[in-house]
């Protein structure tokens, strides 16, 4: 996923100016071009050249190159993004800003299921509202879903099972009752997605130890306008309009700092 997202930046950058011939040759980095690509993955791979730049990542490589390539560089918290358009559903927008690893295609994966509304992952009982009532489109109640979305398709990391096993059908309660029997550990639904919550804020500590904060939770502006191409061309519901207002919401869920972004002392403290 990062070897292709760093291709194609280097061929918008090719196609703006901002990678010339004197950087890569004879090679051609004209858009779509798959010729290309064999010998642009060898020099990524062996550092030569344009590679030893690109072998760093869009965000670094753009910050090296400057001329305006920071655009392109389409990445959550240094982490290229995936297939799934942020601008699909409001869920997944909220989700690839604030998962702790980036813009990764794993955790986003419950924002976009629950933004299509097939699938609540049996966590109804729980908070979630229903996907079939919620409008994609909406931002309102976003942020409140995902923090709820993330505490509880975070427990198959943690238990040390597939996640799609949650999309056919198993859920947080099915959970606990394994894990019951498996340990003698006599735990319900409600204490393992509090689990959940833990790791989550535990996560984010990290993060924040390394110098993360409410900046590094905002998505690339590209993906927050109206498509310019692909089947939602130029529909105004795809623009995502106050991502800062669903990022509060997000925050207030947590019990996090508006400002920062740093867990409150108070949620520390629930979380033990």
């Amino acid at each position: 996923i990062s070897a292709g997202a760093i291709i194609a930046f280097a061929m918008e950058c090719y196609e703006h100016g901002v990678i010339t011939k004197k950087d890569i040759g004879d090679l051609d980095l004209s858009w779509g071009n798959p010729d290309a690509l064999p010998e642009l993955v060898r020099l990524i791979s062996m550092r030569e050249g344009i590679g030893d730049i690109l072998a760093e990542g869009v965000k670094i490589a753009s910050e090296k190159l400057g001329e305006g390539s920071e655009e392109f560089a389409i990445h959550g918290k240094g982490l290229e993004a995936p297939a799934h358009d942020a601008r699909s559903g409001k869920a997944l927008a909220i989700t690839y800003g604030t998962a702790n690893r980036g813009m990764c295609h794993i955790h986003p994966l419950e924002g976009m299921a629950y933004d299509s509304g097939k699938f609540d992952f049996g966590m109804a009982k729980y908070g979630l509202p229903d996907p079939n009532t919620v409008h994609r489109w909406d931002e309102k109640g976003k942020g409140k879903s995902v923090k709820i979305l993330q505490d509880g398709l975070i427990l198959p990391d943690i238990l040390n099972i597939c996640k799609f096993f949650m999309y056919g059908g198993l859920n947080i309660d099915n959970y606990a009752d394994m894990l019951s029997a498996l340990t003698g550990w006599e735990i319900d639904g409600w204490e393992l997605l509090k689990v959940g919550e833990r790791v989550t804020n535990l996560q984010r500590l990290f993060n924040m130890r390394e110098g993360f904060g409410r900046n590094d939770d905002l998505i690339p502006e590209r993906v927050r306008k109206i498509p310019s191409f692909g089947i939602y061309k130029d529909e105004q519901r795809c623009a995502i309009k106050d991502y800062e207002g669903m990022l509060n919401e997000y925050y207030e869920a947590r019990g996090w700092d508006l400002i920062t972004g740093k867990p409150s002392k108070d949620k520390l403290r629930e979380l033990g």
